[in-house]
């Protein structure tokens, strides 16, 4: 059992599934996410950890606790469609960004030139990996290999809780820089 939190465009909190089904079609099944009335036609899930989008039916979800990204497409036009549009600058704008004019008496085109022209911001302050790589490393080739591991008897180990510092200040950033990039 695992938690896949959904970070929602149209919602500040997330939403967290607690689930142990593997793929997207069974995901889109849980109570939970039944109860979100997410159109799938239009929109994908977006790993904020690796960056993996599932869209088909037979994705195959993360296995660990994760934070998901609910992202809409674009039309084939290349363009959001007049609600998808209306709906990513209200975010944006909820969200603390600028907008120069009445979007919501603005056109669907007049609402895709601005997305267009916001400057997307980076992920920036990420947590730096202090991890060290151990001085005993065996690099392999493929094949198959038996490791026998000798190593002195640890009498206790210590169970270390990591915190994930992240805020939802910093989930929404993410998702409007996907935003940009996903165009």
């Amino acid at each position: 059992m695992r938690t896949l939190s959904l970070k929602v465009l149209t919602q500040n909190s997330l939403v967290k599934v607690e689930t142990d089904v593997r793929t997207l079609g069974e995901f889109k099944k849980e109570t939970v996410v039944k109860g979100l009335e997410i159109d799938w036609a239009n929109v994908k899930l977006i790993d904020r950890a690796s960056k993996n989008s599932y869209e088909v039916e037979d994705a195959v979800l993360p296995s660990v606790n994760a934070i998901l990204f609910i992202m809409p497409t674009k039309s084939k036009a290349g363009v959001y469609s007049y609600q998808e549009a209306k709906q990513l600058v209200k975010e944006y704008k909820s969200n603390g960004g600028k907008v120069p004019f009445n979007y919501t008496q603005a056109s669907a085109i007049k609402l895709n030139e601005f997305l267009g022209s916001i400057e997307v911001k980076g992920v920036e302050n990420e947590v730096v990996d202090t991890y060290t790589e151990p001085t005993n490393v065996i690099h392999l080739s493929p094949g198959v290999y038996t490791l026998i591991v000798d190593a002195p008897e640890i009498e206790e180990i210590e169970e270390v809780e990591f915190i994930d510092p992240t805020t939802l200040d910093d989930l929404n950033e993410e998702a409007e820089a996907l935003k940009r990039i996903l165009k």
